[in-house]
């Protein structure tokens, strides 16, 4: 029984976005976790310098695209955990790295360390908010936490483990519940943060009225509402937060 969650990352009150990166990929890549690294592996970073890397392309992003980037996130994380004693940490590492390769494309750096220091063998995967070209971000729409949940499961299946069926859905946000409530005219629901839609968890700005968080709900279940190939449009154009400068 896998269950997958996606978590956006962002910078921590008086720590700077090195502090905040080094930390979080320090705590992911603990050798009392990974089996001193050895369950550890890497797509276009070195495990070792990954946090360094992540900030790189960061800064190269900005200063290509000269974008403004409100309430940042500077990486994702995909939680990844398995039922006690269906899986060895080799093969979760592995599921890992086949479920980062399918979401991203190739397009985004990303490190995945299984830890089994505890009885459900769970993997940690990080990746760059920032593609590999630096020229866009991460795309976290409504709804992407499904679509990896679903290609977690898919891969599941070809691994012959088992999977939570009929999963509770928790994917809609505070916001969409909102605008559902905002359309059916409930009083003061278009004044709580209709422009700050909650993608990956935080309030993120870059819609500025109700219509166009409504219009973006829309194509976001449309885009979402297949899963194959669905994973290439989490990060076409631009990601959540960005603002372009006039």
């Amino acid at each position: 029984m896998a269950t997958t969650r996606i978590i956006s990352m962002h910078i921590n009150k008086g720590k700077t976005i090195a502090q905040c990166l080094k930390a979080r990929l320090d705590y992911v890549k603990n050798p009392d976790k990974t089996e001193q690294g050895k369950l550890i592996s890497a797509y276009a970073c070195a495990p070792e310098t990954a946090d360094q890397e992540f900030l790189l392309n960061r800064n190269a992003y900005i200063a290509k695209t000269g974008r403004r980037i409100r309430n940042e996130v500077i990486a994702y994380q995909v939680r990844q955990s398995f039922q006690p004693g269906e899986v060895t940490p080799e093969e979760a590492n592995k599921i890992g790295y086949e479920l980062a390769s399918r979401l991203l494309n190739g397009d985004f750096a990303f490190l995945v360390a299984t830890h089994d220091d505890h009885a459900h063998i769970h993997n940690h995967i990080v990746f760059s908010a920032v593609s590999l070209d630096c020229t866009r971000k991460f795309k976290d729409v409504l709804r992407s936490g499904k679509v990896v949940a679903e290609l977690s499961d898919s891969l599941c299946r070809e691994h012959r483990l088992s999977i939570v069926e009929n999963p509770q859905d928790k994917t809609v946000s505070y916001n969409e519940r909102c605008l559902q409530r905002y359309a059916e005219g409930v009083p003061g629901c278009n004044e709580h943060r209709a422009d700050e839609p909650s993608i990956g968890g935080k309030h993120q700005n870059g819609l500025r009225s109700a219509e166009k968080w409504q219009s973006c709900l829309l194509e976001g279940r449309t885009r979402l509402s297949d899963s194959q190939g669905a994973s290439a449009d989490l990060h076409e154009g631009y990601g959540a937060g960005e603002v372009r400068e006039n």
